[in-house]
């Protein structure tokens, strides 16, 4: 037994050095494939289990699916048009607004299996749901009445003399309204924790935008780096970190907030005017989005990178996505984006694949070659270790 337990720290010494901590992580790339009868598959969001979401269609008129292990189709309900997924727990309840023509959203928690359309909101016939968390409580918006066109793919924040709009929180099924933060107009949840955390964003009587968590029902407003005066919010980590985009003299830039401290994302590119977006983050800080080029004479688009950014304990550090893949060959990810990511490092997003179509994608990570020879190393110590003691015995 004393020869087991020391061989079993041996091993443990080992494993826990066998990836430097400055080490690059590289990640091999799945296809989730595309839905039937269709040419364009969008991979949104992934719980900490894996459970993948998403959707596939067109840019209006969209179906939803669970895209893990297959493409499978979500529930919807009678009438629906458009089916727009969010957010996804562990036991596949995902997140989603669907649309209908010409009437109101209406905010559901969806499975392969069933739909549950969830309550509304006193004064409000029209709702959305942004994300669940693992106990099931939902998060996203309610409307006096109407759709929400922003929903698909922009920022589902009504302006103001558009209509009055409110972030949500549903328990049980049953909404109710978040606190509002004073001066503010509309608001909307765009993503809840396990904790219960709620991140979202608001909008003030001058039309500008803020970022805002709610702990506990309190509302807090974020507050920006130096120089930026707006803010949008997309994500929030397991640990209370907050993703999104701020805005001002510095331009429109990916930001991360952690509980004490704002930070800019570093901009991929040297020319032409660069803007950077934010999708998803985890609890190691590791956030994934996209940065787009623009020609400063035309206003075009030059290029888009998808986007990793990395945390090292004190700041964050930017690579293209799309060289940190060992098995690229296919793939053009200068059109799509990366959209979630969850706390095994699992990145979740779309881009075009070889067939010329629009795929939902799935990046897991793979060891790095230094990580393998330290770990194969190690093995030989311990078998060496364990053959000298034999002897020993004998």
């Amino acid at each position: 037994m004393k020869i087991h337990l020391q061989i079993a720290g041996a091993i443990c010494v080992v494993l826990g050095t066998a990836v430097p901590a400055a080490a690059v992580q590289h990640y091999r790339i799945t296809d989730l494939g595309l839905a039937l009868g269709t040419q364009s598959t969008v991979a949104r969001a992934i719980s900490s289990s894996g459970v993948i979401a998403g959707e596939a269609g067109g840019s209006t008129a969209n179906t939803g699916y669970r895209l893990d292990g297959g493409v499978a189709p979500l529930v919807s309900i009678l009438g629906a048009t458009n089916f727009v997924t969010r957010g996804v727990n562990d036991s596949g309840q995902v997140a989603a607004t669907v649309q209908t023509n010409g009437g109101d959203d209406v905010a559901v928690l969806s499975t392969t299996a069933s739909v549950t359309v969830l309550g509304s909101v006193a004064g409000f016939a029209a709702a959305g749901a942004l994300d669940v968390n693992n106990a099931g409580v939902a998060v996203g918006y309610a409307l006096v009445s109407g759709s929400n066109a922003g929903i698909e793919g922009n920022l589902p924040l009504l302006s103001n003399g558009a209509g009055s709009q409110r972030a949500v929180v549903w328990n049980a099924g049953i909404g109710s309204e978040l606190s509002a933060v004073s001066g503010s107009v509309n608001s909307f949840a765009a993503a809840i924790n396990d904790a219960g955390q709620v991140a979202g964003m608001y909008r003030q009587t001058n039309n500008i935008t803020q970022g805002v968590i709610w702990t506990g029902g309190v509302a807090s407003t974020l507050v920006n780096p130096v120089g930026q005066n707006q803010a949008r919010v997309r994500a929030i980590s397991e640990n209370g970190w907050v993703a999104g985009q701020t805005s001002g003299t510095l331009g429109f830039i990916g930001t991360v907030w952690s509980p004490t401290s704002a930070f800019l994302l570093p901009l991929l590119g040297t020319t032409n005017t660069i803007i950077s977006m934010t999708r998803g983050i985890n609890s190691a800080g590791t956030v994934v989005g996209f940065t787009q080029s623009f020609d400063d004479n035309t206003g075009d688009l030059v290029a888009q990178n998808q986007t990793l950014w990395s945390f090292d304990g004190s700041g964050f550090t930017a690579f293209d996505l799309s060289t940190l893949i060992v098995n690229f060959s296919g793939w053009d990810f200068s059109t799509g984006a990366s959209q979630a990511i969850n706390d095994n490092g699992d990145i979740v997003g779309f881009a075009t694949a070889a067939d010329g179509f629009q795929h939902g994608y799935l990046l897991t990570a793979v060891p790095e070659p230094a990580s393998w020879a330290m770990l194969i190393t190690g093995f030989g110590l311990v078998g060496g270790t364990l053959r000298r003691r034999r002897a020993a015995a004998a």
